[in-house]
């Protein structure tokens, strides 16, 4: 058909609201405005807080030559020095340096087989390293021991020292350094082949103590059981272990008091490993017989222990770290156990842990282990193992 036979389409109508219904929009947006300004001055300006959560992103792992487990770790004149500890009784220990936390190259060192690095720190002008060195024939909790002692002048290479009044049987385990006293901790007396196990009954817990890593002197707390971890403070050292069969814990320089310990319905406990929050020393404690038991938290305050119910809990007690008001845990140093929860532990106020896999799996093949951990450059970095191979994973989008 043509143009005349279309039908046109009524005209739309109108769009363009009255004067009355903009008069009453107009009304209520300002009513509205008026009862939301006058609920922000009644409620105050607060933030609320946010969960706390684990630190999240991808753990790069860096796997490193040889055989063993990183022990320890100490940064040294802007590099990062890490020690460690073959898993064969007859291993010989490593060390490995680092300027920039990620590319690592080893040192060097007068080892023998059976020597195991236990700590390193920062000394005058250089690095002093212990540790001991199981004696051939590796019998069991029967096994010698002798104390070992290196130096390094450039984290490069390492040489033993002849020692002064140290036992010829002593076995150091741990060790710290405060105003230019060296702290060691183990005992005197028989080894044994796996390094999380206490020592043998026959063994004595002991402390020593040094100026110069040459001389040393005993500083054992009276009554000591054993002594696990030893860890400096900006004012003291801090001793955690067992006084008379109870967790304990010291504090001094070149001798040490009992500053308090656990009820005596908890004997047969012994502190593992401890570190200072704003609400007190933080203490991890274990069965001083059960490598791989059920662990509890406790806040020391002057005198009281006061045990922290936790949701979540580090399943092995080994070494406690904080690192910018959170706090890390994990297992210690081993040769054949291997935790089977999470390769690390972190918390915000030691109620609340978070398992974290650094390897991003559940079940991870092989086998990881952290052992401890730091920040350098605001990168974390965990220490530990992978499949019997040292290992680094650095953790940088956080």
């Amino acid at each position: 058909p043509d143009s005349s036979d279309e039908v046109s389409a009524p005209p739309a109508p109108s769009r363009r609201p009255s004067i009355l219904v903009v008069v009453l929009a107009g009304l209520a947006a300002l009513v509205t405005f008026g009862i939301a300004a006058e609920d922000r001055r009644e409620v105050p300006n607060e933030i609320v807080p946010r969960p706390f959560a684990a630190p999240a992103g991808p753990w790069l792992g860096t796997t490193l030559e040889g055989a063993g487990t990183f022990t320890d770790l100490v940064e040294w004149r802007g590099a990062l020095i890490g020690v460690g500890s073959g898993l064969r009784v007859d291993s010989v220990p490593f060390a490995w340096r680092s300027e920039d936390g990620t590319q690592w190259s080893p040192s060097t060192g007068t080892w023998e087989p059976g020597d195991l690095i236990t700590g390193v720190e920062q000394h005058g002008s250089g690095l002093i390293a212990v540790g001991y060195r199981l004696v051939d024939p590796f019998d069991g909790p029967g096994t010698a021991a002798i104390p070992r002692v290196w130096r390094s002048d450039d984290g490069d290479g390492w040489a033993p020292i002849e020692t002064n009044g140290l036992p010829a049987s002593a076995v150091i385990t741990d060790f710290a350094h405060l105003d230019g006293l060296l702290v060691a901790a183990g005992w005197d007396g028989p080894a044994v082949l796996e390094p999380l196990a206490p020592p043998p009954e026959a063994a004595a817990a002991r402390v020593w103590t040094s100026r110069n890593g040459v001389d040393w002197a005993d500083a054992t707390p009276e009554n000591a059981t054993w002594i696990v971890d030893v860890r400096a403070t900006d004012d003291d050292v801090v001793l955690s272990g067992s006084h008379n069969g109870q967790a304990s814990v010291w504090r001094g320089m070149e001798s040490f008091e009992l500053s308090s310990n656990q009820d005596p319905t908890f004997d047969g406990y012994a502190a593992v490993a401890s570190t200072d929050t704003a609400e007190g020393t933080l203490v991890i404690v274990r069965l001083i017989r059960d490598v791989e038991g059920i662990t509890s938290l406790w806040k020391v305050d002057d005198d009281e222990w006061t045990r922290i119910e936790v949701e979540g809990r580090p399943d092995s007690a080994g070494w406690l770290r904080a690192i910018d008001g959170d706090l890390f845990g994990g297992p210690g140093f081993t040769r054949s156990i291997y935790p089977g929860g999470p390769e690390m532990w972190v918390s915000d106020d030691g109620e609340e842990w978070i398992g974290v896999e650094v390897t991003g799996g559940p079940s991870p093949w092989p086998p990881s282990i952290v052992t401890t951990m730091t920040e350098y450059g605001g990168d974390l970095l965990a220490l530990g193992s992978r499949g019997g191979q040292p290992t680094i994973w650095r953790l940088t989008e956080r």
